[in-house]
């Protein structure tokens, strides 16, 4: 540990600037991510997978150097994250890319749709305030 630090205190002022810079890049990077996630777009979904996989080749670096179960368990889990962020969000034509991603959400919303229509329509005097609509 002490190591380590003596050898950032000890870096020279360009590898800082190298540093500096990825950490600029890597920001960017993540208040892009959060305006399309934010804004609800496709390409957010995009950025966050990217984002999120920008972890794993630190983590592999990791493990190569000492195995420990933290390690693992964490490269374990940041593949898991992004398995699950391609699968659902059906990304880079996974379970059958964009057009199954806007036919599931089209048919949702028509789900929606025809449950609405089919509540039955009371007077307004007969309505129970307190009872939202759809429960029974």
């Amino acid at each position: 540990m002490i190591h380590t630090i003596r050898t950032v205190i000890e870096a020279e002022s360009k590898t800082l600037l190298w540093v500096a810079a990825g950490l600029g890049v890597y920001g960017t990077l993540q208040l892009v991510e959060g305006i399309g996630l934010w804004l609800l777009k496709r390409w957010g979904e995009y950025f966050a997978v990217v984002a999120t996989s920008l972890g794993l080749p630190i983590e592999i670096y990791e493990i190569s150097e000492k195995v420990t179960v933290t390690r693992v368990g964490a490269l374990v889990i940041n593949i898991a994250a992004v398995l699950y962020i391609l699968l659902s969000k059906r990304l880079f034509g996974l379970r059958g890319g964009h057009a199954a991603y806007e036919a599931e959400r089209h048919e949702t919303s028509f789900l929606e749709v025809e449950l609405a229509a089919n509540e039955p329509t009371l007077p307004k005097g007969l309505r129970n305030p307190k009872v939202p609509v759809g429960i029974r």
